[in-house]
């Protein structure tokens, strides 16, 4: 799964320090409260689309074992194996 579908676990510690703070002005910053919200929103509107993504995820990626990951980090890090552009 991508990971700026994570990144909505960062609002909760943002939300908690949120509070916090509101509860130390004694009033809420609503400006900051919707801007928590907006992402949500977009979140609740593409969730159909990740559904799909996820029942898609057995197909889609192969099986990882240790020669597939073996293979992986050589071709990344083995300059010999790298094939030189032509023009």
């Amino acid at each position: 799964m991508p990971l700026p579908y994570y990144a909505v676990l960062l609002l909760a510690p943002l939300a908690l320090a949120e509070m916090t703070r509101s509860g130390a002005r004694r009033t809420p910053d609503w400006a900051m409260w919707v801007v928590f919200v907006a992402p949500l929103t977009a979140l609740a509107l593409m969730a159909p689309l990740i559904r799909s993504a996820v029942a898609d995820v057995p197909r889609f990626y192969s099986a990882v074992s240790p020669a597939v990951l073996q293979e992986s980090y050589e071709s990344c890090s083995c300059p010999s194996r790298c094939q030189p552009l032509s023009c």
